[in-house]
């Protein structure tokens, strides 16, 4: 019971937002106009609207967009690593003995966790999955090493590209990185290539996390109301509930 409500706030509701932010930084990078809060915002509501209308919808659009979002990700490393200036990042700074022990690295660690965080998000649509005894090992296996690949070769490009000094404090990475890499073209559609990742990952955190409280009220009779479904649709109250604290 008490997992789940650290699931709800911490777990996801946090993250939603924090994704939902990134997302509006890089769409204001594109076009300086956007609010970042507001583009945000609209992504998470149509997001949640889809997944309580229906479910295979929604399986079907995260498919695409994880999928999309994987070939980009490719694409972009095989089109910047051979780009890249070995002079930059990494040649920067104290050795990689002394910095392992810096409480820098340790902070730095908590937020490349994040980058891994949802591993285990099958085992909590496996009510949903045909086969689950055969689909969520392999889910699990290799969905977290295909993130640590892509994760681990998409920010070596990354440092690789742009100064330490350019990094620093930025939220549109990527933006950034292009930018030194591929010139101002190039790192507009990285931008649009990264904003558009973005969008299977809140998509990925609104399927996944109710379902955990929607568990909850089938638990807990005087929760019940969190368990509320449409017909062949997701749960309305606990999307609701999870969405509502991520705009808030």
């Amino acid at each position: 019971f008490l997992s789940a409500w650290c699931a709800l706030i911490v777990g996801f509701s946090a993250p939603l937002a924090a994704v939902a932010i990134a997302f509006g930084k890089y769409l204001e990078a594109l076009s300086p106009g956007v609010n970042p809060l507001v583009a945000g915002g609209i992504l998470i509501v149509a997001l949640s609207l889809l997944n309580t209308w229906r479910v295979s919808a929604t399986a079907r659009f995260q498919n695409a967009f994880t999928v999309f979002k994987i070939l980009l990700i490719v694409g972009f490393v095989v089109v910047g690593a051979p780009r890249v200036q070995h002079t930059a990042s990494f040649a920067q700074g104290p050795s990689v003995g002394a910095t392992l022990w810096t409480p820098g690295f340790a902070v730095g660690l908590l937020w490349v966790s994040f980058a891994y965080t949802g591993w285990n998000a099958s085992v909590y649509v496996a009510g949903e999955v045909r086969d689950p005894a055969r689909v969520l090992p392999r889910a699990l296996v290799i969905g977290t090493l295909l993130v640590t690949l892509l994760y681990v070769a998409v920010n070596a490009v990354f440092l690789a590209a742009a100064p330490v000094s350019a990094l620093r404090d930025q939220v549109a990475i990527g933006h950034v990185a292009a930018q030194h890499l591929l010139g101002p073209t190039g790192a507009r559609v990285m931008t649009a290539v990264i904003a558009t990742g973005l969008v299977s990952t809140i998509g990925a955190m609104i399927v996944t996390g109710p379902r955990i409280y929607e568990a909850v009220g089938r638990d807990y009779p005087r929760l019940g109301f969190l368990a509320q479904r449409r017909p062949n649709g997701g749960p309305v109250v606990a999307t609701a509930l999870q969405s509502g604290l991520g705009l808030i």
